[in-house]
């Protein structure tokens, strides 16, 4: 007999659900969020398991390559549409969140999850880690220039390695502020070394990776760039085509359509909105927006700078 099976997944324990084919529970049942104990539990009790099904999520990734590479028919589903499908039920528990994701698996409506390589989720924990140094270093110095500035001692702009020179300056200033700027001056300089050190084991993958050297022959591309754009995309193969890797990306222009007229890219859809606002706006001489006074469509850059400049004028 087909069954499905439904995963409600969490940090220490995973609610099972298997129900038939018409949707009706078989066994209901919770085992540590261990992959060899779920393989054991489905093993026993529905050993012709079609699909079995988890939502997105911070362990999903980990737990789906663990139960693919134990020959489980494992389906990661995106978990705002399982949400959408969950809330429909009365009482909300990890029990009714696994029979609710049983039979989404036994009606097949749900949209598959691209779950992304482990060296691509690798690649992204890098650069997280680096970005969160940055960040760290940031709070850091506006904290510094915050203690320095309410004393009346401005460090001034100073960008890189020349912070912590002109902060060590002024420090001498103000010798009774030593003993607090010190250890957050210490800190920043603590991290910065780590984050070069990030930089480095940045620099070395992405010279390793022939595609990231491909990548950084574009002009202003550099390393961090080429692998976020490596990790982000993944696998080439599940894109139909190129078109759809800008809206993926979020690159994606926003339609802006009114009176006949349209734009379909980023510079299009600006200036497409900037003719919406000057039509419908007064004019320089009082008089309302008319058919006359309607900007024209942006076709080519030319047009597109007598757009903004019109804008400018009204």
């Amino acid at each position: 007999m087909k069954t499905y099976v439904g995963l409600d997944v969490s940090l220490k324990e995973t609610s099972i659900c298997i129900v038939d084919e018409t949707g009706v529970a078989l066994k209901e049942g919770v085992v540590v969020s261990d992959p060899d104990l779920i393989v054991e539990y489905l093993a026993e009790h529905s050993p012709m398991a079609q699909r079995v099904g988890l939502e997105s999520g911070p362990t999903s990734r980990w737990l789906w390559r663990e139960l693919e590479a134990r020959g489980l028919p494992a389906i990661c589903i995106d978990a705002r549409h399982a949400s959408a499908a969950l809330s429909m039920q009365i009482n909300k528990s990890d029990r009714n969140d696994a029979l609710g994701l049983a039979r989404i698996m036994q009606t097949g409506w749900f949209r598959r999850v691209q779950v992304k390589s482990e060296h691509s989720h690798r690649i992204r924990a890098l650069l997280n880690a680096r970005s969160l140094l940055v960040q760290m270093r940031r709070d850091l110095e506006n904290q510094i220039r915050g203690l320095f500035k309410s004393f009346g001692l401005i460090i001034g702009r100073a960008n890189g390695g020349v912070f912590l020179k002109r902060a060590l300056d002024v420090s001498q200033q103000a010798p009774e502020l030593a003993g607090i700027a010190g250890p957050l001056l210490a800190a920043r300089a603590d991290i910065d070394r780590q984050r070069l050190d990030l930089e480095r084991q940045i620099k070395r993958l992405a010279r390793g990776n022939a595609q990231s050297r491909a990548f950084m022959t574009v002009p202003g591309v550099g390393p961090m760039t080429a692998l976020a754009f490596l990790s982000g995309i993944d696998d080439p193969a599940r894109f139909t085509r190129s078109r759809t890797v800008g809206a993926y990306l979020a690159f994606e222009g926003e339609a802006c359509q009114t009176r006949g007229m349209s734009g379909s890219s980023v510079s299009d859809s600006i200036c497409a909105r900037a003719s919406c606002t000057s039509t419908s706006a007064p004019r320089a001489n009082g008089a309302s927006g008319s058919r006359s006074g309607r900007l024209p469509s942006p076709k080519n850059r030319r047009q597109r700078a007598k757009c903004w400049r019109r804008r400018a004028a009204h």
